[in-house]
């Protein structure tokens, strides 16, 4: 006896677009790429039928989730950051925090900061890599130097092929 698939959308109808099944074999393949921030779950009702004379027929709910990839840039909170120091502050003065955020899921929106210029006069300050806080690791003399313009990197966590970076400037007067 011969069966007949069809397939459609339960609770969001955007979901029938996206999937397309094989009306003889009941195989479910999608129709375009899927994104998980636009929709990260989809259900579908499965109805197959026989060609028996009344039709029988069964019917199932599919659900399929939809797992995040790195695909997104973070982003920092501002192109540039700006900051005031004196130059008696003692080692270890949080000067300012960064922050920058990631759409993706999971470990792949964690975020780890990092100064891509941090040697010469930069090494007077270092960040922590989790909180994105620049912070002093030196005495600052004014007379020495009264700016510093720090460079600073977000990652995207997640396998090393896949991360995304963004990078913004912070400006430091003394």
């Amino acid at each position: 006896t011969e069966l007949l698939y069809s397939m459609s959308a339960l609770i969001d109808a955007r979901s029938q677009s996206m999937f397309a099944i094989d009306s003889s074999s009941g195989l479910v393949t999608t129709t375009t790429r899927l994104d998980r921030e636009f929709m990260d779950v989809h259900y579908l009702r499965i109805t197959v039928t026989d060609s028996s004379n009344p039709p029988k027929s069964a019917t199932t709910t599919l659900q399929i989730n939809v797992q995040d990839e790195n695909d997104h840039v973070p982003m920092f909170e501002h192109a540039n950051y700006e900051a005031s120091l004196k130059e008696s502050v003692p080692i270890g003065t949080t000067v300012l925090t960064l922050r920058a955020t990631d759409q993706d899921s999971g470990s792949n929106s964690d975020i780890e900061y990092s100064i891509l210029n941090p040697t010469g006069i930069n090494e007077a300050f270092r960040i922590d890599s989790k909180a994105g806080s620049i912070i002093t690791r030196a005495i600052l003399d004014r007379e020495k130097n009264d700016l510093y313009t720090i460079t600073v990197q977000a990652s995207a966590s997640g396998p090393l092929q896949s991360r995304k970076r963004s990078q913004t400037s912070v400006g430091i007067k003394i």
